[in-house]
């Protein structure tokens, strides 16, 4: 936000309040708690009654749609009136999803995907890039749908500030995941990292028996691969599935052709 004082609160005397005089002052609530603290005690100074030390905040302004409580602590809401003077709606939106201002600002510096104009823009954008899509399949395509299986799963997430306006999130499961699984009598491990050093996800492969064996992908049986985070996840979400589909539609070229009629050749003798 521009001005600084539409985040405020109104913080009353409550030694006046409960003898029937309302008494109080609206701070400004986007500055370092200290200096709210000094405004407080300032107001407590100048009440009417005596010796007047408690005080309750008795209305707020500015903080889009958070709800701040009567006796909420000073330093959070100093923190809170930060965060949404810095990220605006969508930083209250992300306190208010995740009801927790520490996670709020973890899912902005490393989820942060981007803003789209909607969720499914943004899965058709990360499919193109990551995919060649033959113009006379593109129309067939629901990317709502998509969108709507990456979100339900869990995978991302979106905050709309506005109609043309989506901020897309990686969903929580950003931990490595190890898949194990077997394709044409080889057995095959593979580990998946959705989101690597907060700018990229990491997909490994390998043939563990026989070790090292060939694959499609790979002649010496390990494959390190480098993509967009959310690829996988705009796809479905199944690892396993898309990483046969790799294996398979690799396995269409001439020379993994020539190396499966070699080894057939070798296995007469």
């Amino acid at each position: 936000m521009e001005n600084k004082s539409e985040i405020r609160i109104y913080v009353a005397c409550l030694a006046a309040y409960n003898n029937g005089i309302l008494h109080g002052r609206w701070i400004d609530a986007d500055q370092e708690a200290w200096a709210i603290y000094d405004e407080i005690a300032a107001m407590l100074k100048a009440s009417p009654r005596p010796d007047a030390e408690e005080w309750a905040i008795h209305d707020y302004e500015g903080f889009e749609g958070v709800r701040i409580e009567e006796y909420a602590g000073i330093d959070s809401v100093a923190e809170k009136a930060a965060f949404i003077a810095e990220h605006g709606e969508l930083g209250a939106e992300l306190i208010s999803h995740f009801g927790d201002l520490d996670e709020a600002r973890d899912a902005m510096k490393d989820r942060f995907l981007g803003t789209f104009a909607s969720l499914a823009d943004y899965v058709e954008d990360l499919t193109e890039q990551c995919t060649a899509i033959p113009e006379n399949l593109r129309y067939y395509i629901d990317w709502q749908a998509m969108a709507r299986d990456a979100e339900m799963s869990g995978d991302v997430f979106a905050i709309r500030t506005a109609r043309d306006e989506t901020h897309v999130f990686a969903g929580a499961d950003m931990e490595t995941r190890t898949y194990c699984f077997t394709w044409r009598g080889i057995e095959i491990e593979a580990i998946y990292t959705p989101l690597q050093w907060k700018t990229i996800a990491h997909l490994e492969v390998r043939s563990v028996n026989p070790e090292r064996a060939p694959l499609p992908i790979t002649e010496t049986g390990y494959r390190s691969h480098f993509h967009q985070p959310g690829t996988i996840e705009a796809q479905g979400g199944d690892v396993v599935a898309q990483i046969v589909a790799w294996l398979d539609e690799e396995a269409q070229s001439p020379a993994w052709r020539a190396h499966e009629q070699a080894a057939r050749q070798l296995s007469l003798f």
